[in-house]
This record gives structure tokens, C-alpha cells and sequence, in this order.
């Protein structure tokens, strides 16, 4: 099915699963089924931005992901543990990916992701390539999500 439906529609087809079919599926992530529902909303505008070529560099996301185990890792979390960097912006799509993806697919990833700010930091000359990072959402301390 998966094969077959575009993501817009395996997301809704996800959200009107009845709640225990919903609960298996996001079982086998270790997460909460309201919680793959934002993901897969989240990952869906994201392809969604890059199908129509549109701006994804400093994407604000309607729906804010929940503070996870890589935002307390990466030390993302405010003193008072309730808002986080990381929610809404593009670095929570990575985490969201990091969550989803195998272990070596996410490897890949990360490989390729690397490539390319390091080819766009040789080719900025009137900016920073931490000024880029940080309108995307990234923390200076990024890299430790992927060891």
C-alpha cells in the first residue's frame, strides 16, 4: 500500500485507522500513536515543500513534535523541560527521521546531509554556514544526534 498511496495519503490513512491498529503500528517505533500521527503530518508538509520547490531552508512546521530523548541529549530542553528547540523547524524533521528510519538508512542519511552543508559552507562567502544552520534549526552541537 505504501507502494502505492502518495505520503499525503498514507498519513490520512494512518490518522483514520481505528486507535488499536493505529497503536501497533506506532508499537513498533517505541512511540505513542498520537505522536506518528505528527510525524507523518510533519514529514508529509516537508515533502510536500520540496515537491513544489518551494523554501525548506527556515521552515516553520504548524505542528510542534514533543520533546524527545535527542532533544534532552543534545541538551535542547529549557530548564523547565517544556519547550525545546527542535519542535518545529527543519532539525525536528531530522530527529523525527532519526526516530523512523533503521539505523543504517539514517546513517546514510546523516552521510549525505554532511556532504552537503559542508559543499554549501565552500560556497558561502558573505554568510556563515552556522547562520544557515541556526535559521534551520540546527544547534551548534548537531553532529552528536548522529553518533
Amino acid at each position: 500500500m505504501v507502494r502505492i498511496l502518495s505520503f499525503g495519503k498514507v498519513s490520512k490513512f494512518y490518522s483514520f485507522m481505528k486507535q488499536k491498529e493505529q497503536n501497533n503500528i506506532s508499537r513498533k517505533f517505541n512511540i505513542q500513536s498520537e505522536t506518528l500521527k505528527v510525524y507523518l503530518i510533519n514529514l508529509g508538509n516537508v515533502r510536500n515543500i520540496c515537491a513544489h520547490d518551494e523554501k525548506l531552508y527556515d521552515v516553520r512546521l504548524k505542528n510542534r513534535i514533543n520533546i524527545t530523548d535527542y532533544h534532552r541529549q543534545l541538551k535542547l530542553t529549557r530548564k523547565d523541560n517544556k519547550i525545546a528547540y527542535a519542535t518545529r523547524d527543519l532539525f525536528s524533521v531530522i530527529i523525527i527521521l532519526k526516530i523512523l528510519l533503521e539505523k543504517d538508512l539514517f546513517n546514510e542519511f546523516y552521510y549525505n546531509i554532511s556532504e552537503k552543508i559542508e559543499r554549501l559552507e565552500t560556497q558561502l562567502f558573505t554568510i556563515k554556514i552556522d547562520k544557515v544552520l541556526y535559521k534551520m534549526g540546527f544547534p551548534k552541537n548537531y553532529r552528536n544526534l548522529f553518533k
